[in-house]
């Protein structure tokens, strides 16, 4: 029996702990600041000061804030149950092992991992997805607002053009945001396999025959349904809110400090606009907006502005939860689907209109005969 080569291929990488945007320092990725000239960018490895991993295009380290909103993301995996993450790990181990043809091997770790799991649900029967792995990366576009435009004006051209190559080089490097790609396991279904994986590879030496293909299936089944998810949380989103709270710090005589840093979260919010993080008729945005306008004004007249920083603050504060818990679709494939079902609509439709005059062309037939 042959096992699924790409169910195979997804336990490799997730065993070496890589993904397609988070391979292992020195794999090249599409993103950074150097696509502009080359789409291969090496990535680098970094470790925050909580001791988490994450990748970058860039070898200089990212700004605190950076790392603090990657620690806060890193919790979530810490709160999954450690029986069921570790098990998923032996379970990738085993399947390694069997690739090897070690099933003495891959028997003991499945026999660890089902033991596992069994006391998990013994302890917890209601539990459901439990997110398993983490891979965190920054693609960071350092261009001001003044460049994003360019780019896009330049990217419309040869689009105008038919020089997709050309454009398409020019906005791949248009991406600003920590991507965060989550990998669950529905827990009932991840035990159930592990456990018939194991009593096959039991029969197979007790019968003396080679289980190792269908043991392989029953465990790749848990790879195909794993969920993977992917939230996309905007850096520039980071750098204003950084921004406002470091203004809130300062004394209210430090007028020109505040005020530039007051000027970075509006640059910031408008690289936002055109990176299409956010749109400018977004309610969140129009309060940003307003709300640094009146912190601006408020200082002018040497006035405190405590409650407006704290009103800001919140809807920053709102504004990244809802961020950091909303699972990305693409804005090209909502509209690819849209466009389609639009089709499929129109189709059948026709098809409808078709057959309702060929039944009527048909009665004209038998009325018209003799």
């Amino acid at each position: 029996m042959k096992v699924n080569i790409m169910a195979c291929t997804v336990a490799a990488m997730l065993l070496s702990g890589t993904a397609v945007l988070d391979a292992e320092p020195g794999n090249f990725g599409v993103n950074g600041v150097n696509a502009w000239s080359s789409i291969e960018q090496k990535r680098v490895e970094h470790k925050d000061a909580f001791g988490d991993t994450y990748y970058t295009y860039s070898a200089e380290k990212p700004k605190a804030f950076l790392e603090y909103e990657i620690h806060q993301h890193k919790q979530q995996v810490a709160a999954s149950p450690k029986e069921v993450v570790d098990a998923f790990h032996k379970m990738l181990s085993a399947i390694s092992l069997l690739h090897e043809n070690n099933i003495k091997g891959a028997m003991e770790i499945l026999k660890k991992a089902n033991a596992q799991l069994r006391e998990t649900l013994k302890k917890q029967p209601k539990l459901n997805q439990v997110l398993v792995s983490q891979h965190i990366t920054i693609a960071q576009y350092f261009g001001d607002s003044v460049q994003i435009k360019k780019s896009i004006m330049l990217a419309e051209r040869l689009l105008k053009d038919k020089s997709t190559q050309s454009a398409r080089e020019i906005l791949l490097r248009l991406q600003d945001a920590l991507i965060v790609d989550n990998a669950s396991v529905l827990v009932s279904s991840f035990s159930t396999h592990v456990n018939k994986a194991l009593v096959l590879l039991e029969q197979g030496v007790l019968l003396q025959k080679n289980e190792r293909d269908s043991a392989l299936l029953m465990l790749n089944m848990v790879l195909n349904d794993v969920i993977y998810e992917r939230v996309i949380v905007p850096v520039p989103f980071l750098k204003a809110q950084h921004s406002v709270i470091t203004a809130s710090t300062l004394d209210i005589s430090k007028y020109d400090a505040i005020n530039a840093y007051l000027d970075e979260a509006t640059e910031e919010l408008n690289r936002a606009i055109l990176l299409g993080y956010i749109k400018k008729t977004s309610s969140a945005y129009k309060v940003l907006q307003s709300e640094i306008q009146k912190i601006q004004k408020a200082l002018k007249h040497q006035h405190k502005s405590n409650t407006l920083y704290d009103r800001i603050t919140e809807t920053f504060k709102d504004l990244l939860n809802e961020t950091r818990h909303k699972i990305i679709q693409s804005n090209a494939e909502a509209k690819v689907n849209t466009y389609e079902r639009k089709e499929d609509r129109e189709t059948l439709e026709k098809k409808k209109i078709f057959k309702n005059e060929a039944i009527k062309d048909e009665h004209k037939t038998l009325d018209a005969m003799p």
